[in-house]
């Protein structure tokens, strides 16, 4: 179930994207935030699928200028990367690996653009730590859980 108020947060965001072939308007920061807020309300599908209707570099600008808008706070900033993460990841588990990391220096962007600034030092440790897991996972699965079987044992003896 959806919070209350989030048909009006995807309308709202609606209005900032793209329709068809259409000539695309610049992407607003008002606009990305609508789109951030969206996600964050539960309407994720939907902000993902608008997310990917919009061209790697507008976006990129779009949510650098969020990430230094007073309207976007800490929190919204986290937002605007797991967002752009969970684009990242469902555009991979579609097999577009180019959109994908387009998607995921879109989120590292703006986790770079606030860092020096001591804000969610934790938030920045897990999303590199949950990513490096999700790089790691596919190759090294026999690997990692040798390291844990060596774990056990070493804690056994």
């Amino acid at each position: 179930m959806r919070p209350p108020g989030t048909a009006a947060l995807v309308l709202a965001a609606a209005l900032a994207w793209p329709r068809g072939s259409a000539p695309q308007e610049a992407l607003t920061t008002s606009g990305y935030l609508a789109l951030v807020e969206s996600h964050r309300a539960g309407a994720r599908g939907e902000a993902i699928d608008a997310l990917s209707r919009w061209p790697a570099r507008d976006l990129r600008r779009a949510a650098l200028a969020a990430a230094s808008d007073p309207a976007c706070p800490r929190d919204c900033r986290g937002a605007a990367v797991l967002l752009h993460t969970e684009a990242a990841l469902r555009l991979e588990a579609r097999g577009d690996g180019g959109a994908a990391e387009a998607q995921r220096a879109t989120a590292r962007a703006v986790l770079e653009h606030v860092r020096g600034t001591g804000e969610d030092a934790d938030f920045e440790r897990l999303w590199f730590h949950a990513m490096g897991d999700h790089e790691l996972a596919p190759a090294r699965v026999p690997e990692a859980l040798q390291a844990f079987d060596d774990l056990i044992e070493h804690r056994a003896g």
